[in-house]
């Protein structure tokens, strides 16, 4: 999933600092007592609300679907180096959680580190099976989301106007991430179906083609508050229309170049997960996704038949 993030429904409170849960977990470590129920009621919800934070930071365009628009003006972080970095912070969340003893915590409370647990466990285990260098298909991929995200975003004052202006502009960065990722994949023999890909080739042409005003991307511009002047409309209006033909264009024509003569050609011909390395772990793991179960694909299987 870049792989896809599911979202869970947390009891958190506010929280003002992403340093004091750490320090308290630490030194709750050290000594020699069980913390009590109090104590470690606080840690879980501080740490809960950490981890959230962390997450909304990680993802700005997660935090947008999820009505956070503090990072409305960014785009993820897709490169090869920021997933390690990423892994490293929901590892040491994980370690810190399984440090809390959930004795005496409410049902809520208990279900909370549980679902985190379950959830953290699932992230790391995507990403030790490396599906981000997978981030490219015909329902979910990457370049399908940015002409969707102008519909999580707020457009209702020039500022969110600009916030979007400003993920236009990175978008070329983000493809060449993307590209990256791809070109790994492809060395590490994780390559979805051929059949797939070439549908993806067709996408990015679709997505590429159209400039100006009618392009996906212009979407916006069909209307403006009315709480905009007329001159910051013209502003935002030309600079946006510049940003998708000078920018987000050659950026798709890029990948679909990247796509048609490199990728797709060698895109696998099995379609299955067993086709790929490691294919029964990734498909145990898809299945713990789907069922938020330990159930192996054969018990699935066979409740389907009785």
């Amino acid at each position: 999933m870049r792989w896809k993030r599911a979202s869970l429904c947390f009891t958190v409170p506010a929280i003002t600092s992403l340093v004091a849960p750490s320090q308290r977990l630490v030194a709750t470590q050290r000594g020699t007592p069980r913390p009590d129920v109090e104590s470690r009621r606080r840690m879980l919800n501080a740490l809960v609300a950490a981890e959230w934070e962390f997450e909304l930071r990680d993802s700005p365009e997660s935090a947008s679907t999820y009505g956070d628009y503090r990072f409305n003006n960014k785009l993820d972080d897709r490169s090869m180096a920021h997933v390690q970095l990423t892994r490293k912070a929901l590892a040491d969340f994980l370690a810190q959680l399984r440090t809390i003893d959930s004795t005496g915590l409410s049902e809520t409370e208990q279900l909370n580190k549980t679902l985190l647990t379950g959830r953290l466990t699932l992230r790391l285990e995507e990403i030790d099976l490396k599906n981000y260098e997978m981030p490219i298909d015909q329902f979910y991929g990457d370049h399908l989301r940015f002409p969707q995200m102008f519909n999580y975003m707020p457009l209702d004052n020039a500022k969110h106007f600009d916030d979007y202006l400003s993920r236009l502009l990175q978008i070329p960065r983000a493809i060449d991430q993307i590209i990256a990722r791809l070109q790994q994949g492809e060395k590490d023999g994780l390559m979805p179906p051929k059949v797939l890909l070439e549908k993806v080739v067709t996408q990015c042409g679709e997505i590429e083609a159209p400039s100006g005003e009618a392009s996906v991307f212009a979407t916006p511009l069909k209307k403006f508050p009315a709480s905009i002047p007329e001159t910051e409309q013209k502003r935002l209006h030309d600079s946006i229309v510049a940003a998708i033909d000078s920018k987000v264009r050659p950026a798709y024509l890029k990948l679909e170049k990247f796509l048609r003569e490199d990728y797709a050609p060698k895109g696998r011909k099995d379609p299955g997960l067993w086709a790929l390395p490691d294919g029964d772990a990734r498909y145990r793991a898809a299945v713990r996704a789907m069922t938020t179960t330990d159930n192996t694909p054969e018990q699935i299987h066979q409740l389907g038949l009785a």
